[in-house]
């Protein structure tokens, strides 16, 4: 057979799974109601992706989480714009198969982590208010509107990536993590059906959760 007729039976044999795919990645699941922006030290698109972590997690550990963050990196496009959401515009926004875990962390750990939040300028969280002072260190911490506690220890929702110490979060390995066994992104895409159903828009607004001195 030419190499012009193995094409052609190629093409014929996967046409079908092709068209499937193409579907499913336009299929329409949900309307933003306006643009959400990937920005540091704070945007829309990161407080959205944290929002839905924070909401859904009681239901996926049987206990809400304290806070929820994500590493800036982990979000793959710059915006989500007012309109049409489709499914293939979240597999953009989250490519990676990142599952969702749950963290206890120590008082030693969450400063660690808070440290690694100022130092990178920023990172999507909710829960949680915070200062970059000019040093370049977190201030004025709030989780759940409370002050920090040197004390306590805090549950956090975040990527299987971060829990295992990716992106220079090394401090995290060896901590008690719980894993809900379902992607970060095929948890927002059922957010988004929910929502949907429920007749209500996709959206987020800027709250200053985290703000630089």
């Amino acid at each position: 057979m030419s190499i012009a007729g193995r094409d052609t039976l190629f093409n014929s044999m996967i046409s079908p799974y092709r068209e499937q795919i193409y579907a499913e990645m336009n299929e329409v699941i949900g309307r933003v109601g306006s643009d959400m922006f990937k920005a540091q030290p704070e945007g829309e698109l990161g407080n959205w992706v944290c929002d839905v972590l924070l909401e859904e997690s009681e239901e996926l550990f049987g206990t809400p989480a304290d806070f929820a963050v994500y590493n800036y990196g982990g979000l793959r496009i710059d915006m989500i714009a007012a309109g049409p959401l489709t499914q293939g515009k979240l597999f953009e926004l989250l490519p990676f198969e990142n599952y969702v875990v749950m963290c206890t962390l120590d008082a030693y750990s969450t400063a660690r982590l808070l440290e690694k939040i100022a130092s990178a300028g920023g990172w999507p969280v909710a829960g949680i208010e915070m200062v970059i002072d000019s040093a370049g260190q977190p201030a004025d911490v709030r989780i759940q509107g409370v002050p920090l506690r040197r004390d306590a220890t805090y549950s956090v929702v975040m990527n299987d990536y971060m829990a295992n110490g990716g992106d220079g979060m090394d401090f995290m390995t060896g901590q008690p993590v719980e894993t809900a066994g379902v992607t970060v992104r095929d948890l927002v895409i059922a957010h988004v059906r929910k929502q949907t159903a429920a007749g209500q828009v996709i959206g987020s607004s800027l709250e200053n959760r985290i703000r630089i001195e």
